[in-house]
């Protein structure tokens, strides 16, 4: 990029296209409000009218920059514009650029007119906007429309741009007329500062502060008075309302006092962060306080920290204008241990010769997966969108029918294309087919794909020889009526470098994603799938380097996220899914014992995702080999928030929050049978008497559980079932879990034991080997730590317990050496 005036080179590509001027501003204005941008640090931009998003690229790459803040940008896009691809909707040629930027986090476009969309988004923008930036009808009916609908929204300090102000050049005249009238009824400068600034096109920008609370309704010139009575009669505008006083240039005084949450005592030497503010950093005094006097009537987002202390992020402060000096009070949680114990339990004794590694069928499993290797890259080189050479075809809404998808996907060469979707609804009534290179592109929330009597919707199917690789689908919602219960939405086999980006399905048959044998370097970005009738997402044996980044699956039938070696049926090909679909009505929870020559999901990674509210598990594991789970919410499943099972091994579970998961309240008979409970009866909500842990591990090696918060679980908040080798449960917050207690059982933070075996044939043993360190174990748990009789070589050090109800730390194992650090709560050891 040789041209400075560009920011990035998707700016310039985007200056550049056929259809962005005069439409678009030009790029000194664009640079202004990048620059303005990272002036005022606002957390939230409203944009009215974006074109083909030019001015909006300029915003969120100022956001990006500053490392906060969001823009909503709000256009009708009622019209098609020649990108240099053929005509095509803007809001088409908007999301593009918005992926191909990387902005996807920080831009969301709304469709629709600024009034009428309005109703359905006041509640997220309710008083919180900073910046608002009206470029959208120019007329005088439309500029006061858009001025009246948003301003009450921006809030005291916040600053509005108006683009188009000189009639003499631009040729249109609300926004000058706006003005003028804000001017006559001294608006300007009782509640609003105005700042007009001319540009080399003649067209000119306004920049606005609001200065006070009030609200304002700018009535239109004659004939248009009624339409302010109509507005208070509908409660738009109180017919009275309490002023509050303009600040104009006064600063507002705050104080802010660091306090500590369980003692409520002032905290000196506190640190404050305040990103918006350049990273300003302030220190509390003796008395705990900070005291702040230049800041605006604002929204800001602290982080406090201090020694000893847990750190709060995004500690967020609303200063409002409704007085100068204001108080707020931020409480810490303390570090400082109460209870500290270590339990060395070490035994001579061999407990089963299963343990030894010649034996345990999963060290066979590690090794032979050791010497693997993941195939490479197709062609050796990664897929970069680019429409460089690239086939493009555009259906238009009046053309969106299944004839006319499939014409155009087969009227591209071998290598592929892009083929861009309208908003609109499609009904297929045939399985859609991608090949190689092609990528798909819908327009966000409004391209649907409703499948009837298919087994599958999407289909990415390969074969041995001829492996499917580099397809994309991106911005389309999918509804999937399947006739059997294992059908999938979308089906992925041998196939590689596929990307899924915005991918939406609800109520899918049976499974959402289907990801099955031989598929390396998948990545899902911000896909969802609702309420389906099996699994959200399911990766079946030979699945490897796997991504799901901000993924979502909820109110499923089974589990969110299901990884297995499911073994394939005898004499049945990976290939053939029609027979494997039809083999078993009990595919998903029957697990079978593992074995080394399974193959299975390897190397996965989930991140940023939430998995909630799913009739069984956040995330079942059945022998899967180092699986990341990173800063996931694993939250409300009926069973476990995860379990790491049946052959795992190298698994990570870090930076999660795991909590009230494990009811167990929608399990049929069946199941409890399965897990030896139904006998065990129902409490009066009808749910089982036997609950569930955040956390299951189950015939599983080297895995860890680090820095997770796993709280509020009806069972255990850490379960070792049986055969856990050498895992790690390390610097965790394990707190108010045993929320089920009866009069059957009673659950613990970290319970580490040797329960039945599921298969007679299993390799199991008591849980050796393993450590439980440095966590903090809160609340009213049975006991912090229970070691049943059986386990050994466990190391249990340095745990904070507090309020056990029986005992911190419950041991029934033969010559364990107990330690005690503890200070103010005992606990007690018993030996059997």
């Amino acid at each position: 990029m040789n041209d400075t005036r560009y920011l990035t080179e998707i700016i310039e590509e985007v200056d550049n296209l056929p259809c962005s001027h005069p439409a678009s501003v030009n790029i000194d204005v664009a640079n202004y409000y990048y620059s303005l941008t990272k002036i005022i640090r606002p957390l939230l931009i409203v944009e009215i009218g974006c074109f083909i998003g030019f001015s909006t690229l300029h915003f969120a790459q100022a956001l990006k920059e500053l490392g906060f803040g969001k823009i909503l940008s709000i256009d009708a896009f009622d019209w098609e514009v020649d990108a240099g691809r053929g005509m095509e909707n803007r809001q088409a040629v908007a999301e593009y650029y918005r992926h191909k930027a990387g902005l996807t986090d920080i831009i969301t476009y709304k469709k629709g007119y600024s009034t009428v969309v309005y109703p359905q988004i006041a509640d997220n923008i309710k008083n919180k906007i900073d910046l608002l930036y009206i470029d959208g009808d120019h007329s005088i009916t439309g500029a006061f429309a858009d001025f009246n609908t948003y301003y009450n929204d921006v809030r005291v300090g916040g600053h509005l741009v108006l683009h188009d102000i000189y009639p003499q050049m631009c040729g249109v005249d609300g926004p000058r007329v706006l003005i003028d009238h804000l001017k006559a009824y001294k608006t300007i400068p009782n509640d609003l500062e105005l700042m007009e600034i001319q540009t080399r096109d003649g067209f000119g920008i306004a920049v606005l502060r609001k200065l006070s609370a009030k609200p304002l309704y700018i009535s239109l010139p004659e004939p248009h008075r009624m339409k302010r009575l109509r507005q208070k009669l509908q409660g738009r505008l109180p017919w009275l309302t309490k002023i509050p006083q303009t600040f104009g240039h006064q600063t507002f005084k705050m104080v802010l006092k660091i306090m500590d949450a369980r003692t409520f005592q002032p905290i000196s030497q506190a640190t404050l962060i305040v990103p918006q503010r350049w990273a300003e950093q302030r220190t509390s005094d003796a008395q705990g306080k900070i005291y702040l006097e230049h800041y605006l009537p604002n929204r800001y987002l602290f982080k406090v920290s201090a020694p000893g202390y847990v750190t709060k992020h995004n500690v967020l402060i609303d200063v409002t204008a409704d007085k100068f000096l204001q108080e707020f009070t931020i409480l810490l949680e303390s570090l400082n241990s109460e209870n500290i114990a270590t339990v060395s339990n070490k035994s001579d004794v061999v407990l089963s010769p299963k343990i030894s590694r010649t034996e345990w069928p999963l060290f066979a499993r590690m090794q032979r997966f050791a010497e693997m290797q993941t195939p490479g890259m197709k062609n050796n080189r990664p897929f970069v969108a680019t429409t460089d050479n690239v086939p493009v075809r555009v259906i238009s809404l009046e053309n969106f029918t299944q004839e006319q998808l499939f014409a155009e996907i087969a009227a591209l060469p071998e290598n592929g294309g892009e083929i861009y979707l309208p908003p609109g609804r499609i009904e297929m009534t045939s399985e859609l087919k991608l090949r190689t290179g092609i990528r798909l592109v819908g327009v966000a929330d409004t391209t649907e794909f409703v499948f009837k009597n298919t087994y599958f919707g999407i289909v990415l199917q390969g074969t041995v020889t001829e492996v499917i690789s580099q397809v994309r689908l991106e911005n389309v919602r999918i509804r999937h009526e399947g006739p059997h219960q294992f059908c999938a939405a979308v089906f992925v086999t041998y196939a590689q470098e596929i990307t899924f980006t915005n991918v939406q399905i609800i109520a899918p048959r049976a499974i959402g994603f289907l990801l099955s044998d031989n598929v390396y370097r998948t990545h899902f970005e911000h896909c969802a799938v609702h309420k389906a009738g099996l699994v959200g997402f399911m990766l079946i044996r030979d699945v490897r380097d796997t991504v799901l980044e901000s993924c979502l699956a909820e109110y499923c039938q089974q589990s969110g996220v299901f990884l297995t070696d499911m073994k394939l049926p005898p004499g049945v090909d990976p290939l053939d899914f029609d027979a494997q679909i039809h083999y078993t009505s009990e595919t998903i929870g029957n697990f079978g014992v593992f074995s080394p020559e399974d193959p299975c999901t390897y190397r996965n990674t989930l991140q940023n995702c939430i998995f909630r509210n799913n009739r069984k598990m956040g995330i079942t594991t059945d022998g899967v080999g180092y699986l990341r789970v990173l800063n996931c919410v694993m939250a409300d499943n009926d069973c476990e928030g995860i379990t790491l099972d049946n052959g795992s091994w190298g698994c990570q579970v870090q930076n999660c929050h795991i909590y009230n998961n494990g009811w167990r309240g929608r399990q049929q008979e069946v199941e409890l049978n399965l897990d030896f409970v139904s006998d065990k009866g129902r409490l009066a909500d009808g749910s089982s008497k036997a609950k569930l842990p955040g956390v299951s591990l189950d015939n599983a090696a080297y895995c860890r559980i680090e820095n997770n918060c796993i709280e509020g679980n009806w069972g255990d908040g850490v379960k070792f079932v049986r055969a856990v080798y050498a895992c790690t449960v390390v610097n965790n917050l394990i707190a108010n879990n045993n929320r089920g207690v009866n009069d059957e059982f009673h659950f613990f933070g970290v319970l580490v034991g040797a329960a039945h075996q599921q298969h007679p044939e299993q390799s199991d043993f008591p849980s050796c080997d393993n450590r439980i360190t440095d966590n903090d174990i809160l609340g009213t748990h049975y006991a912090g730590i229970h070691l049943l009789a059986g386990v050994s070589n466990n190391s249990v050090q340095n745990n904070r317990i507090t309020e056990a109800t029986f005992a911190a730390i419950e041991d029934h194992t033969e010559d364990s050496f107990l330690k005690s650090m503890s200070r103010g709560i005992p606990f007690l050891n018993r030996f059997q």
